[in-house]
């Protein structure tokens, strides 16, 4: 009978348990449902009404310009001036990537016209850039995890790594990923600043360098494992050198450099206009970034090379650009080998990750030099435009990208506010490919690196040197900084990031855990004046804050969470053993209850004067008033000290206090949720069980031990 009646109360156990996660499941399957309805709704709602709102813009947009033609014009202007500085670095990410500088170029114009239409940012600019290309460089290294293949087959699984990376990008800009953009903490902005200022800085130093050695793709044929592969349509550039300061080539380089950054910084502040004859002329009647190309390419053409015969760098020296209209290409690979699996997949997503990551970071740097406020998911469009411009570069043999944050810079200096100059830029990327790539090749790198050197001063945070020397932030926060910092260059800009929302979160979870508290006091119930209500309600001098013998007033203590300096308040208290007076213990928490402060929790009712004093009493209430569960590990911790409380000690437990949060979680938990009273922070009539009660129990215990 004994055992028919514990298998029968075991069954009863396991069914609630089954009911209780069953519901849960539903209700996780129902949110995942309801999220997933919501995503799909508004991507039929998007592709229906994106051919009218794009009508709508259109027309807006031409009857905008056509009553103002000057910012048409300088719309144009600062696109053709993007257009020129995006070959160079199109060019150099090209080389790293592996591929033909023609193919990074087109990457560049798919990238560039999509993401710049369908942002949500007017004027940013996007094209390949090195965030990504440091993970593609892998899949066509001759020693990647496609060494084996001929460099042609392994662009092909570069091209297939290219159209998934797209599709998760949107399926993420879909699934609304950018509301997490509250979870970058100031110091992570002003680490990944200086960081891509660093960043931007290194990659024009290779305007001191020099190649002396002729190329030619037809000579370079590779032979892999026995098998020769066909010829490559380029060379990467071959080892180069660096400049030295008794060469004259060195001294013509930094002339043109300063020439640029002095025409950039101040060709902005001249107002007056030049007068010839009826008409006048604004100093601004061009882009300064356009102005400055235009004055280092005459010097560069007609003083160094046709006068002094001294030639310096020059585009035309890194790629030729005869080519042709980009033609349409599905990524010839095996879809269901093992390389899909192991290598395409990881790579896609990792690809998919930092490109978002880089375009979030630079969205919020956008809204900061415009100085707009948009909310968060505005950045959806932007990772919409990206996925899509990133997976029809792969059907045109082109490896994507991400925004470029130095372009992007450089046209909102400009004055652009618009779609129209992304899209000149991207039109000419693709002209300067088709027809007119003799006209580029011309512009010296150094002229491009003057211009890029200013974007490198006005991005850079200088205040972090004043937070560094005058300690004016937390030190964990300029940790944070220089940590960023130094991760954006070693390793990449996305990768930082996310190090530094990880750190700071790391930070912020143990400044929690140290700011959690808990005070102890026990003091007799009257089974005469009501139960706890009676026992528990503060007298006159605990609300006026205790005398501290000097006429001044003190508040009842929060005793840090340590179990060697506890300081358990006892009042009213008769005698220690006399079992007369029923005793009862209040435990309040403060601060956040979770996995950083669960430990701390159980092991204050570990400590042996916290042991003692709880065996003389009959009941124990957790007031929850002034703390917040977070997660998991502050309702184990609740079931700990249940288990200990009531289980192993016999005594009464009641919590109290608990908010919306809190009581969301001590719900899920049946052996909790049987023991929470509802009720507002000192509000005891709720209790079930009365002081009589408790106090004819409490005798009986005391009279049989």
């Amino acid at each position: 009978m004994l055992i028919h009646d514990r298998v029968s109360s075991w069954r009863v156990i396991v069914c609630e348990r089954a009911d209780i996660y069953a519901g849960v499941w539903r209700h996780n399957f129902k949110t995942a449902w309801s999220s997933t309805k919501w995503a799909a709704e508004t991507a039929i709602t998007v592709g229906k009404t994106a051919p009218k709102q794009l009508f709508f813009f259109l027309a807006d947009s031409t009857v905008y310009f056509a009553k103002n033609p000057v910012a048409l014009k300088d719309e144009v202007l600062s696109g053709v001036s993007i257009a020129f500085m995006q070959v160079p670095e199109s060019v150099a990410f090209a080389f790293v990537a592996g591929i033909s500088p023609v193919k990074g170029l087109y990457s560049t114009f798919f990238i560039g016209l999509i993401a710049g239409i369908f942002g949500s940012l007017p004027g940013m600019v996007s094209g390949i850039a090195g965030g990504m290309v440091n993970i593609q460089k892998e899949l066509t290294a001759d020693d990647g995890p496609l060494g084996d293949k001929c460099l042609s087959e392994r662009t092909e699984w570069l091209f297939a790594t290219t159209l998934l990376c797209g599709l998760i990008q949107l399926v993420l800009g879909t699934l609304g990923v950018t509301r997490f953009l509250k979870l970058v903490p100031h110091s992570v902005m002003v680490g990944f600043m200086n960081g891509l200022a660093i960043v931007v800085f290194r990659a024009q130093l290779n305007a001191f360098q020099t190649d002396s050695s002729s190329r030619n793709p037809k000579d370079n044929v590779e032979i892999i494992n026995g098998r020769v592969c066909p010829p490559m349509d380029f060379i990467p550039p071959n080892d180069q050198r660096w400049l030295r300061l008794d060469e004259g080539q060195t001294w013509q380089v930094l002339i043109i450099v300063f020439l640029s950054m002095a025409v950039v910084l101040l060709q902005p502040r001249i107002k007056r206009r030049l007068c010839i004859g009826k008409f006048s002329v604004g100093a601004n009647v061009l882009p300064a970034s356009l102005t400055a190309m235009v004055i280092g390419t005459v010097i560069a053409r007609f003083i160094y090379d046709s006068a002094l015969n001294r030639p310096i760098r020059t585009i035309g020296d890194m790629a030729t650009f005869s080519g042709s209209v980009p033609k349409a290409h599905i990524p010839d690979v095996p879809w269901r080998s093992g390389h899909f699996w192991e290598i395409v997949i990881p790579k896609a997503i990792l690809l998919a990750i930092i490109g978002l990551v880089e375009t979030a970071m630079t969205w919020q740097l956008c809204l900061k030099i415009v100085g707009v406020n948009l909310p968060a998911y505005y950045c959806n469009y932007d990772c919409l435009g990206q996925g899509a411009g990133n997976l029809l570069s792969s059907f045109f043999t082109s490896v994507g990208g991400s925004v470029m944050v130095g372009q992007t810079t450089v046209n909102l200096t400009n004055g652009s506010r618009s779609r129209v100059s992304t899209t000149v830029a991207s039109f000419l990327i693709l002209l300067f490919v088709a027809v007119a790539g003799k006209v580029i090749e011309m512009i010296p790198v150094s002229a491009l690196t003057g211009i890029l050197f200013v974007v490198v001063i006005k991005t850079f945070e200088w205040r972090t040197f004043v937070y560094i020397f005058r300690w004016s932030i937390p030190v964990t926060d300029m940790i944070t900084i220089i940590l960023v910092t130094v991760l954006a260059v070693a390793t990449d800009l996305a990768i930082a990031v996310l190090i530094g929302i990880a750190w700071s979160a790391v930070v912020l979870a143990w400044k929690l855990s140290n700011n959690t508290g808990i005070a102890m006091k026990v003091e007799p119930i009257k089974a005469s004046t009501g139960g706890y209500a009676a026992a528990l309600a503060p007298t006159d001098e605990q609300a006026e804050g205790a005398d501290d013998g000097d006429g001044t007033k003190a508040s009842t203590p929060i005793v840090p969470l340590s179990a060697t300096s506890i300081e358990i308040h006892i009042e009213k208290m008769q005698t220690s053993i006399s079992p007369t007076p029923c005793l009862m213990a209040s435990v309040k928490i403060t601060g956040a209850l979770f996995f950083g402060s669960a430990t701390q929790v159980m092991t204050f009712f570990e400590d042996h004067s916290v042991v003692a004093q709880l065996s003389l009493c009959a009941a124990v209430i957790l007031d929850m008033s002034e703390s917040t569960m977070y997660d998991s590990s502050g309702v184990e911790a609740l079931k700990t000290v249940l288990r200990d409380i009531s289980v192993d000690k016999g005594l009464d437990l009641f919590i109290i206090g608990l908010d919306r949060i809190s009581l969301n979680l001590v719900t899920k938990s049946h052996k909790l949720a049987q023991i929470v009273t509802h009720g507002s922070p000192g509000t005891y009539e709720a209790i079930c069980v009365d002081g009589e009660d408790l106090v004819e129990r409490h005798r009986s215990i005391s009279m049989s031990t």
